[in-house]
């Protein structure tokens, strides 16, 4: 199996309450994860690469009202940088329904969060192959996630920049097979 037939979707783990999100076109790289969190996770956007080469975002899933008492981490990966595993924490929040209290992210280089205050039952995506995590689906209510679910790659995407100018996640990519 090559290409986007071979993109699965693991989880969600989380409570199986709440509105379901989901990207509208399939991811082939992931690019950025922006999280809004405070003693839970709050929202969660995400940019990446489809299989037609085109940037696109998801989210912000679920919506964060302003002002916001709580923290927007931003999380850029490098261009040979990958997302491997997610890892988290589930918990109630006031008495309501389990949510995502806690995220953290681990790539081939390093770590990212923790995000949230933590506490509850622990999360892990699980390591499959020598692939990578290359987008997210989420249920959501209020204003946090209840469950979070990730896209698998079995094979790793390279980003190369053009030359067409720019900086940032905004910025025009390519991807190749590595």
């Amino acid at each position: 199996m090559k290409g986007q037939d071979s993109v699965t979707k693991i989880g969600p783990w989380g409570s199986d309450t709440g509105r379901p999100n989901d990207v509208d076109v399939l991811p082939r790289r992931l690019i950025s994860v922006v999280v809004h969190n405070s003693t839970v996770i709050n929202s969660l956007t995400f940019a990446y690469i489809d299989w037609d080469g085109q940037q696109q975002t998801a989210g912000p899933w679920d919506w964060t009202p302003e002002p916001f008492d709580g923290k927007i981490d931003t999380i850029i990966l490098g261009r040979s940088e990958f997302l491997t595993a997610v890892s988290g924490t589930l918990g109630r929040n006031s008495g309501y329904s389990d949510v995502v209290t806690s995220l953290y992210f681990v790539t081939n280089t390093g770590g990212y969060g923790p995000y949230g205050k933590g506490g509850g039952t622990r999360f892990r995506s699980s390591l499959q192959g020598n692939g990578s995590i290359v987008g997210f689906f989420v249920n959501v209510s209020g204003d946090e996630i209840d469950a979070i679910g990730v896209y698998f790659s079995p094979e790793m995407e390279a980003c190369k920049e053009k030359e067409e100018g720019g900086v940032g996640i905004s910025r025009s990519m390519a991807c190749r097979e590595r």
